[in-house]
């Protein structure tokens, strides 16, 4: 991560008057139209902290519409998945939502506030098959082949089966297990994990002190904004838990 992508971060979920100073810093260096990819994904958050700390800025308009963005596109990425989800649960293959879209859909109040690209959802392995077969019923084709080969799969180093849908080309990632974690603290999540209406039906998802594990299994050479982001985001939620 850079020093530059440090301080949008800052600027973005830091105290307010560590933010101020992080956004005055970034917003004199940085030229918008060279704004990195990575930095991008942060820019709707950052939208939400000028508007905390009351800051006006000529790019506080531009940043508005990548927050509306996010929001409008987390939504469509909701209601393409609702049917394979409500499928699924009929079928007695429930998922739960792991940390990034649990942050989206489960802990925040405002759906814009983390552009997804992609719905990552935790399934048992005796779900495999029953998700296998249901998916590409609801126009999610599978993006690798010889996915009929469950056993050869599962006892392999693979974690997850990722599926883009046929007219929106969304993705989603169903995962049996979690890389660096064993078994039994996987099975845990599900016991701990708490439920929210998804359109109706029942839907799992990870509780933030376990996401905050998950993101945690993140080699330390391999921070981005993405996951410091979320960390941050369920310190929050974490912390007073913790303390009651």
């Amino acid at each position: 991560m850079t020093s530059l992508q440090e301080l949008l971060l800052c600027a973005a979920h830091g105290p307010d008057q560590e933010a101020r100073a992080a956004w005055a810093k970034w917003r004199k260096i940085v030229i918008w139209d060279e704004i990195d990819h990575e930095s991008y994904y942060l820019l709707p958050a950052l939208y939400r902290a000028l508007e905390r700390l009351e800051i006006d800025d000529e790019w506080r308009p531009r940043l508005a519409g990548i927050h509306r963005k996010a929001w409008y596109a987390n939504h469509l990425l909701r209601r393409s998945t609702t049917p394979a989800i409500q499928a699924l649960a009929a079928a007695g293959a429930p998922l739960m939502l792991l940390p990034g879209p649990a942050l989206v859909y489960a802990y925040q109040s405002d759906c814009g506030l983390r552009p997804l690209d992609k719905l990552h959802c935790l399934v048992s392995v005796e779900h495999l098959q029953t998700a296998q077969r249901l998916l590409p019923e609801f126009g999610w084709a599978a993006l690798q082949p010889r996915y009929h080969r469950l056993r050869k799969l599962i006892k392999g180093r693979a974690s997850a089966f990722a599926f883009a849908h046929n007219s929106t080309l969304q993705r989603l990632v169903i995962c049996w297990r979690l890389p660096d974690l064993p078994c039994a603290t996987t099975n845990n999540f599900w016991a701990q994990a708490d439920e929210i209406l998804w359109e109706e039906t029942p839907l799992k998802f990870i509780a933030p002190a376990d996401a905050r594990q998950v993101l945690g299994q993140a080699p330390s050479g391999c921070r981005n904004l993405e996951t410091e982001s979320a960390k941050l985001l369920l310190d929050q939620l974490v912390s007073p838990l913790s303390e009651s």
